[in-house]
């Protein structure tokens, strides 16, 4: 008997065929927590059994903040317009000292001595610091 078989044999063992639902369905977890809420909300306490009311309130105990907050819809946020000056201006500033530096860097003695090896490992298909260089299809 070879592997494939063991395999083979192995899953049938473990099919379990009362398991009748969609496993795309199933594990898609914003459908399955939105369908969760609309289902618990529809429901009405009074024309349930007290045991099921019972179970119900336990149920929504036990969701936390956070769950709830997941399975309900996002909505968008308005940000006036001084918010969005703001984050430009932080954004700008920001980009403003990443080129600076890079300037900065582009005047040393170690960012020249990188490029020099650059060039002469790219021959040979190697990066400045000696890895191999990947290429990706």
């Amino acid at each position: 008997m070879n592997i494939s078989d063991r395999i083979e044999k192995y899953l049938k063992e473990e099919e379990d065929d009362d398991l009748d639902y969609d496993y795309d369905e199933f594990f898609d977890d914003s459908e399955l927590m939105d369908r969760m809420v609309d289902f618990i909300t529809s429901l009405e306490m009074d024309s349930l059994p007290e045991d099921k009311q019972i179970e119900l309130g336990e149920i929504i105990d036990m969701v936390t903040e956070d769950e709830m907050e997941e399975a309900i819809s996002a909505k968008r946020v308005k940000i006036d317009p001084a918010e969005r000056r703001k984050r430009r201006r932080e954004y700008r500033k920001k980009k403003a000292k990443i080129k600076m530096k890079l300037k900065r860097y582009r005047r040393t003695a170690q960012y020249k001595k990188y490029e020099r090896m650059k060039k002469r490992k790219a021959k040979s298909g190697k990066t400045a610091s000696g890895k191999r260089i990947r290429q990706f299809i």
